[in-house]
């Protein structure tokens, strides 16, 4: 629901990709981005890896952004560098879950 945050909000998204040796380029693509969309969008925080492998089941990479708000948020969503990056690794992922939520006060 638009509007009900109206502080910091993390977002998490967790990508499963179908060849493991494409993780490194899911996740390269996507810090990359990064780098480049952070001229257009503020962020408290941007956290890309792949996961240790230590646990079955889980997923590939995961990525974790906390926004000092909404607009901020919905500004990256819509980026065309963050397009972009998505679209690139379209090919690789086979599934995508992702959650926005309050960022925690402990957190700020």
């Amino acid at each position: 629901m638009a509007g009900v945050n109206k502080g910091p909000l993390r977002h998490i998204v967790l990508l499963k990709v179908e060849k493991k040796e494409d993780v490194p380029e899911v996740v390269e693509t996507l810090a990359n981005m990064s780098k480049e969309i952070v001229k257009h969008v503020s962020w408290l925080n941007f956290d890309i890896n792949s996961d240790l492998g230590i646990s079955g089941g889980n997923a590939d990479v995961g990525l974790v952004i906390d926004f000092p708000d909404e607009e901020n948020f919905h500004t990256y969503q819509k980026h065309d560098l963050h397009v972009a990056a998505v679209t690139h690794n379209k090919k690789f992922v086979v599934s995508r879950t992702a959650i926005q939520m309050p960022l925690p006060k402990s957190s700020l």
